[in-house]
């Protein structure tokens, strides 16, 4: 463990993370550690005396999906930078970014750089430079490891890690929508490729204070392929046992398209089919509205959540409680599987409904596939 010691005290790495004239003791050191285990992170899990350990969040991959995990292993120590960037390289990425194994390291760096670029495309530019700024492109953050990064980055920008880290998240599921779709021999295009259209921005507002649900959606769609004149707005709405058969909503367009139908996918999720006023162009935008009613035989379980399938840069929900019926409690669901959401499981992020009865929320860039939004306890009718 003495050699150990010696080869870690003389490592500049480790030397710059130090306090002048600091003598590094075996107790600062995991017992089991070896040189290239504490080289390979960026010493978030243990630190030197005399500072304190640090609070760090876990890293909590919430996606199965290699490539993301790829991307996510990548930002790890000295990101690109790293000497061994090659065998840090996942085969899958490998590909995606076009690099051969006759390239050198320089080489590998340069693709690797072009790809993100490419693969964000024209992403929110938080996302962007939270992306670059972990993998060390960025060339005012090529420190020597991802907290130093994460540090300057939280300073420069008048933010907190937590929200560092989630943009590199956000922007890293991203990048890997486009990865899967240039591994299924599709173009890469700024916007999720493969797609018709995305959402600029998404605002929902459901009324609680009146005597059924009334839940109001407006979008702002940007095409991502010439031509496109017909869209989809879904909704989900889970029915008990026994629930009478037919449509559980009205659907209603308030403004900037037309219905053409609505179809019962299933008894529990709904589709109207909208044409638009006119055919959009490649990244030409438009805005619509649409209402969906409850009907007063129907009943919805307490909660509201988007679940995106598409890029949506932006998510913004109100929900409208009656002030003479107020929840006992509501809590915010920050990107939970769809599946946790019939459990109705109140999680620690509670919140607040304001003066009139409000609780608002948004999010920038929501992962596909999971969930966001709300969910509460109301009191029984008979309370009022």
């Amino acid at each position: 463990m003495s050699s150990f010691l010696e080869t870690v005290a003389a490592d500049p790495l480790v030397r710059a993370s130090m306090p002048p004239n600091h003598q590094v003791s075996q107790s600062e050191v995991p017992e089991a550690a070896r040189l290239d285990e504490v080289l390979d992170t960026d010493f978030e899990k243990w630190t030197l005396e005399p500072y304190p350990l640090p609070v760090v969040d876990r890293e909590v991959v919430t996606t199965p999906d290699p490539l993301a995990a790829q991307l996510r292993a990548l930002r790890r120590g000295r990101g690109l930078l790293a000497p061994d960037l090659r065998r840090r390289l996942g085969e899958q990425l490998a590909r995606v970014c076009g690099v051969d194994t006759a390239d050198d390291t320089v080489t590998i760096r340069l693709r690797v750089s072009s790809a993100v670029e490419e693969l964000l495309g024209q992403a929110p530019e938080e996302i962007r430079r939270a992306v670059k700024v972990a993998l060390a492109i960025d060339a005012q953050a090529q420190f020597a490891t991802l907290t130093a990064r994460r540090d300057w980055l939280a300073q420069v920008t008048f933010c907190d890690v937590r929200t560092v880290r989630r943009r590199e998240d956000q922007g890293f599921d991203v990048m890997a929508a486009g990865a899967r779709s240039v591994e299924e021999g599709e173009p890469v295009s700024p916007q999720l490729p493969g797609r018709d259209w995305h959402v600029e921005r998404f605002r929902a507002l459901l009324r609680l204070d009146r005597p059924t649900p009334d839940l109001v959606e407006e979008r702002r769609i940007v095409a991502d392929r010439p031509g496109l004149a017909e869209i989809v707005a879904s909704l989900s709405l889970a029915q008990p046992a026994g629930a009478p058969a037919g449509l559980p909503v009205d659907v209603d367009v308030l403004h900037g398209a037309w219905l053409v139908r609505v179809d019962e996918v299933s008894p529990s999720h709904t589709r109207a089919v909208l044409r638009l006023p006119r055919t959009l162009d490649v990244s030409e935008s438009h805005e619509y509205g649409i209402a969906f009613r409850l009907r007063p035989d129907r009943r919805m379980k307490p909660h509201y959540a988007f679940v995106p399938f598409r890029l949506c840069e932006k998510f913004e929900v109100v929900v409208r409680f009656d002030l003479d019926r107020l929840p006992s409690a509501v809590w915010r669901l920050d990107g939970v599987p769809p599946r946790v959401l019939d459990d109705c499981q109140m999680t620690d992020d509670l919140l607040c409904p304001d003066a009139v009865g409000e609780v608002r929320l948004s999010w920038d860039v929501p992962v596909q596939g999971f969930a966001y939004g709300l969910g509460w306890v109301l009191p029984e009718p008979s309370a009022r």
